[in-house]
């Protein structure tokens, strides 16, 4: 590989993609020198990324350090498509358990048939 190949090849990698969009994810860590950041765990990949904001948004983002949350904002990823960081334009709260604890929440959801029933009746399938 010749030298214009490398370098060809790492200004390729750090191609970024920005795009509107969000993550959940916990918060676990905030940097507020220079440029105020804060570390975000995303739940899908258990990859770590920064999310950075405004100084009017310190007080929100102290709040929610270790609890669940959606950021939403400018989402910014890699050439793999893999998330690097956001620009947090909004952030809300989730409710920290998992999704499987809403089960059982509406028990007449089905309107008395069996769950596996209607879910065949709702597909359109006998």
């Amino acid at each position: 590989m010749t030298r214009q190949v490398a370098e060809n090849l790492a200004a390729a990698l750090k191609v970024r993609r920005q795009s509107i969009g969000s993550v959940i994810g916990t918060l676990d860590s905030i940097y507020l020198h220079g440029q105020r950041r804060a570390g975000l765990w995303q739940e899908r990949t258990n990859r770590r990324l920064d999310v950075t904001f405004t100084a009017a948004q310190t007080d929100q983002v102290r709040a929610a350090l270790g609890q669940r949350v959606e950021v939403s904002g400018r989402v910014i990823r890699a050439i793999d498509d893999a998330l690097v960081s956001v620009k947090m334009r909004t952030l809300e709260v989730l409710p920290s358990g998992p999704v499987t604890d809403l089960i059982g929440l509406d028990p007449d959801f089905t309107g008395g048939v069996d769950p596996v029933d209607y879910v065949r009746e709702v597909r359109g399938a006998s």
